[in-house]
């Protein structure tokens, strides 16, 4: 059998590149034609396509019944498992996040130093661990109205911070690129908690929620990033009424995973929804999840959006699967991977997601 280089250089099957990010494995050694073929496939590493970045923080482990301080690095658009990107400056879950296209802020959540209104930040292209930031206004009360903050949004330049328990009805801004507290932006109509949340690069919508009875709604919120008062508009409807879903979007559309029916949990969900983020009006049904889903972390590359925790049933039973659907098309979720640390009411986002240009 005729080898195809003399020398036994490299094996009779070279290994094909691992992607097409610049910092794709492409081991042995190639022929140009080889490389073109994979090129024009859109599999050959290519200088300047670098790998979107996605960053999970924090979590509960039911193995050690407590709070994580981990943060995760994800590549997407290539499956895989998280890896370490740093620490958080304490264990917490329940946060809520927000984050320009350089730097990701953790907002808020449960944490076992009571430091509930905490804001931490990393820069997204270097790993190492987060830094304080500032903290959340209190609004005259204490700081456990944002112990598990929830439908925080952001754009390239302002982050908003969404209802905590306490404080539901209470909407916070504040500028990504410089440290500092936040700031008053205005309030809800109606003050529920434990939201959904995506962004365009002008709007901010929270979905979903529940009441202090605990009663779960459908109702879609939307703000206006660039002015500060209320989200008294109603902007649509989700196809089910339900609280702790995951967010997350492209510049045009919005996307909800999973949830649960009450408090207790009852029903636990594994659909998807999606709705316009444009104009106006109820959301449609997706696609399924692999399994009901309530807790889990959402985030895109505008392209894909992604659910950490697929199967995670509440607070201790959290789970490291990753499942990711296409934005623009309409279907059931696939497997992309897993993280390395299986956790529930982990935090999300990227730096690339529908609120960045």
């Amino acid at each position: 059998m005729t080898k195809r280089y003399l020398g036994n250089i490299i094996t009779q099957n070279p290994t094909a590149p691992s992607g097409s990010f610049e910092d794709s494995a492409a081991s042995g050694v190639w022929s140009l034609a080889e490389a073109f073929a994979y090129n024009k496939a859109g599999l050959w590493p290519t200088a300047g396509n670098v790998a979107q970045i996605a960053l999970i923080f924090g979590g509960y482990n039911n193995s050690s019944s407590s709070a994580l301080n981990n943060i995760q690095q994800i590549y997407m658009g290539t499956s895989g498992t998280s890896t370490d990107f740093g620490d958080l400056i304490s264990p917490v879950y329940g946060s809520g996040t927000a984050s320009s296209s350089t730097r990701a802020v953790k907002l808020g959540g449960t944490a076992n130093d009571n430091v509930k209104d905490r804001m931490e930040y990393v820069t997204i292209a270097s790993q190492g661990n987060s830094v304080d930031f500032g903290d959340i206004d209190k609004q005259g009360a204490n700081a456990a109205e944002y112990d598990l903050c929830s439908g925080t949004l952001s754009n390239e330049t302002r982050g908003l911070v969404g209802p905590g328990t306490a404080k539901p009805e209470v909407i916070d801004y504040f500028t990504i690129a410089t440290t500092g507290n936040s700031t008053t932006f205005g309030g809800l109509y109606f003050g529920y908690n434990f939201r959904a949340s995506c962004s365009s690069t002008t709007r901010g919508f929270i979905m979903g929620g529940r009441d202090g009875a605990a009663v779960s709604k459908t109702r879609i919120d939307m703000v206006v990033f660039a002015s500060t008062g209320n989200y008294y508009s109603s902007y649509g409807d989700l196809t089910v009424a339900r609280n702790t879903s995951a967010g997350t979007s492209s510049n045009t559309r919005g996307v909800i995973f999973g949830g649960q029916s009450s408090a207790s949990p009852g029903t636990l969900y594994n659909i998807i929804d999606y709705f316009d983020l444009a104009s106006s009006g109820n959301a449609t049904d997706f696609g399924d999840l692999s399994a009901a889903t309530t807790r889990g972390g959402a985030f895109s590359n505008r392209v894909y959006a992604y659910i950490n925790g697929v199967g995670s049933t509440g607070l201790t039973t959290g789970t490291n699967v990753i499942e990711y659907v296409t934005i623009a098309s309409t279907g059931n979720s696939t497997d992309f991977g897993d993280a390395s640390v299986a956790a529930g009411y982990t935090a999300a986002t990227s730096d690339s997601h529908g609120g960045l240009a």
